[in-house]
């Protein structure tokens, strides 16, 4: 038989399906040729089924109805096979095995990879996974129309979506919106997004929110800076958890963070940590990174031995833009406590205070600080400076002229401890430089200077230096 002609399952034409009803809903099957045995139909040519579920067309039909019964439950396709569901989407197969009875569907290919693929209404984004086989299931309500609820795909899987975020892993299952996609106990999942790569144990897709969840991630996306325009410079990074929010433009890292980069050194922090990129859909560019509570800061200038040392314990805010990195402290009671204070190592001398402002500069090809200003109950605690112990509103830093300045505000006084040579000084401002000739400190008080023993200033430093400044030490000052 080599003519087409349409099956509408009457039973004048094969008894076998007997007792379906005729509805809307029922299907209807196209072919060039068709052979029954009375339990199954076979149909060759070019087979197309419109059924509830969608359009499904091959080259070969195996039709199949339940043992007892005359109901439709077995539906084999193969070569060429393309289904077309209700919701839009397709799926591209060389076999394809749907139960009409427990609601469950087989696609798997032999030479080529089985193709799902969508077009995410919302944001009118492209969506497609590929793999060796998926498997998927539906539902049917009471007017038996069927819509697909989930799919699972299986081995050497790929998805794509928005032409720029590429994913690959071993096992994804989507429902609800969501995408979950996993790894095998030897591999991760991978994404590349343009220049990024990050891997994970497994991700989450949500389609709706358009964000993309992993856990045990660890990665590189290109720096805001690069020495080199020819050879891009990168910053890494590792979570436990990271959030990339493709409709807000951030990248959100939870517990366990570490972030590496040429400018800033490197970060540690338990927290979070918020990376803000820049509305440019073809290349993101950081455009500020972020810190939530307790995170230690380790920077190392090029072609030095120094390491300096920044913990934070509020928030942490570096602007790329402008090369300034802001640190705040938490409040309590709309006071910063002593013990939250964010601090500071340079070589032998501890920095304690409120905020910080580090600003960067780009000499030479590699970036260096320029300024540093400390505000709030600024504090240190030093072995080389020629005080040992330091109080005041702010200071500034100059790196380039060597020069440290600390000053107080509101009639106020700062205070420096000499404990070798056993006095106070207080004063309006002092500042500390190094002499370009001699290569020795000087010291210089600015404003009114004075040498004090006075119980008033050894309370306020007892205050501020509990476990190093003691009252009965004090005492024996002349």
């Amino acid at each position: 038989m080599n003519h087409s002609f349409i099956l509408f399952f009457s039973f004048l034409l094969f008894p076998f399906l007997r007792g379906i009803d005729l509805h809307e809903t029922s299907p209807k099957i196209f072919s060039d040729d068709v052979y029954s045995d009375g339990q199954h139909l076979l149909l060759k040519g070019h087979v197309r089924v419109y059924d509830a579920l969608g359009v499904m067309q091959a080259y070969e039909a195996d039709l199949e109805k339940k043992k007892q019964g005359q109901t439709l439950s077995k539906l084999l396709l193969k070569k060429d096979v393309f289904l077309s569901f209700q919701d839009e989407t397709t799926l591209l197969c060389d076999e394809a095995l749907i139960d009409f009875i427990s609601c469950k569907g087989h696609a798997l290919s032999f030479k080529r990879p089985t193709f799902y693929r969508s077009l995410w209404k919302p944001s009118k984004k492209p969506f497609s996974i590929s793999s060796e086989r998926i498997d998927f299931t539906f539902s049917q309500n009471e007017e038996k129309k069927r819509t697909l609820e989930t799919l699972t795909a299986y081995k050497k899987v790929v998805i794509r979506y928005d032409e720029m975020f590429h994913l690959q892993c071993d096992r994804a299952v989507l429902a609800n919106e969501k995408l979950n996609t996993f790894s095998n106990a030897s591999s991760n999942c991978s994404l590349t997004h343009f220049d990024k790569t990050i891997e994970a144990k497994n991700m989450q897709l949500n389609l709706h929110l358009q964000t993309l969840e992993m856990k045990i991630v660890q990665g590189k996306i290109p720096s805001f800076v690069s020495k080199n325009p020819l050879l891009p410079s990168w910053c890494f990074f590792s979570a436990k958890k990271m959030i990339w929010n493709d409709r807000n433009h951030t990248i959100l890292l939870e517990s366990d963070v570490t972030f590496s980069d040429i400018m800033i050194g490197s970060l540690n922090t338990d927290n979070k940590l918020l990376l803000s990129l820049q509305k440019n859909p073809k290349k993101p560019v950081i455009q500020t990174i972020q810190t939530f509570g307790e995170t230690t800061l380790i920077m190392k200038e090029e072609n030095s031995h120094e390491i300096d040392q920044l913990k934070c314990f509020g928030t942490l805010k570096l602007d790329p833009t402008t090369f300034v990195l802001k640190g705040n402290s938490p409040q309590t009671k709309g006071k910063v406590l002593l013990t939250n204070q964010l601090l500071l190592k340079k070589k032998d001398t501890t920095f304690y205070a409120d905020r910080l402002d580090l600003k960067y500069h780009l000499s030479q090809g590699s970036f260096k600080p320029l300024s540093m200003h400390l505000e709030g109950n600024v504090r240190f605690i030093s072995k080389d400076l020629p005080f040992q112990y330091g109080l005041a509103d702010e200071a500034h830093y100059d790196p380039k002229a060597h020069e440290m300045l600390f000053l107080s505000k509101h009639k106020k006084e700062a205070l420096f401890w000499h404990k070798k040579e056993n006095y106070i000084l207080s004063a309006d401002q002092l500042l500390i430089s190094l002499d370009p000739m001699t290569k020795k400190e000087k010291i210089e008080g600015i404003g009114v200077v004075r040498l004090s023993s006075q119980e008033k200033e050894k309370l306020k430093l007892h205050r501020f230096f509990p476990n190093a400044v003691t009252l009965n030490q004090e005492t024996d000052l002349p």
